[in-house]
């Protein structure tokens, strides 16, 4: 599981789901995934999530997974800022290599228009 701690988990990632909804404030963004996904502490099986980020005045590097009704969170983990030269404007969500069989690892997440 130190894969998982060490994740750096950035604003950004990419994904074949179809984002649903993203929200600027707080980059709110519902991700539809095929397939189980590590995240830090948690692997989330196949089914629609939310991805934000907390509302942490003085940290702005905390992301949620929640479902989608958002009354379940499953994991909450700190994120350190990546930065790419693209921009897109969807959402791009980015993956270790795992050996197969393993669950996806999220290794980063692009809101939409995010560098």
């Amino acid at each position: 599981m130190n894969r998982i701690h060490s994740v750096l988990l950035t604003l950004g990632l990419l994904i074949a789901p179809a984002v649903v909804h993203a929200d600027t404030w707080d980059k709110k963004t519902t991700v539809n995934f095929s397939q189980p996904v590590e995240v830090p502490g948690y692997v989330l099986q196949p089914g629609k999530y939310v991805m934000k980020l907390v509302s942490l005045s003085a940290d702005r590097h905390v992301v949620q997974f929640t479902n989608e009704r958002e009354n379940r969170v499953y994991a909450t983990a700190r994120a350190v800022p990546s930065y790419r030269t693209e921009v897109s404007d969807k959402t791009v969500i980015t993956f270790y290599e795992v050996p197969a069989g393993q669950p996806e690892a999220m290794k980063n997440w692009y809101y939409p228009g995010d560098n």
